[in-house]
Parts: structure tokens; sequence; C-alpha cells
């Protein structure tokens, strides 16, 4: 049916924009996966990981608008913004544990994905 035939297109359409966004995604976690001949995939010199992300970043504030202009193009609602900051804020800072903070900026990495601003940008 004509119903059919548009959400298959649809679908075809959009899935290579998809799998492009979850290789973004892989790679600011950590690094893109090693390609068919053992490469790393493309554009993996050019994509900074989260570790690079976070260098030199101390406030939690501005690492949420760091990822805010690198997926959002800066565009993030106030409420949202300030989710994510105390998302990544530990409840003690003079004594957080560098795992948990780590845990939290992959979780802040994910959660910014998951916004419809980043589908939509």
């Amino acid at each position: 049916t004509a119903t059919t035939e548009i959400y298959t297109l649809s679908l075809h359409d959009a899935l290579p924009i998809w799998l492009t966004r979850l290789n973004l995604a892989n790679a600011l976690a950590g690094g893109l996966a090693a390609g068919a001949n053992g490469q790393p995939g493309l554009g993996a010199a050019a994509t900074p990981n989260l570790q690079q992300l976070s260098a030199g970043v101390a406030a939690a504030s501005d690492f949420v608008d760091a990822l805010a202009e690198l997926l959002l193009d800066g565009q993030i609602q106030p409420e949202q913004r300030q989710v994510l900051i105390d998302y990544v804020t530990p409840t003690d800072p003079a004594n957080a544990d560098p795992s948990w903070l780590s845990e939290r900026r992959h979780g802040a990495l994910y959660l910014t994905l998951a916004m419809p601003e980043y589908h939509l940008a």
C-alpha cells in the first residue's frame, strides 16, 4: 500500500542518519571501533572523545555547555541544562570519585543524544 511504501522509504532514508549519530555517540564515548581494515573509522581524528571534551573543564556547567555546543549547536533549554548539570555534579565535590564523574559524564552524553533537539539538529 502507499502507507507501507512511505514508511519503508522513510525508514530507508532515516537509517543512515541514525547510524551516523550512533557512530558519533560511540566516538565521543571513547573512540570509534576499528573498521574492516583495522583502521579507525571515518572521522576518528576529527571527532573529540569524552575525555578530550572534559579536559580542562572543572565545572559541571562548563561540561554541559561544551556538550550542548557540540551536539545541539548551543541550543538547550535552561531546564534541560540544569538537569544535566545536577546529574554530573557530585554531592561532595571535594571527595568526588573520578570513576563516578566519568560514568556521569558518559550518562550526560547519552542523555544529550536522547534529547529531541539533537534529533532535530
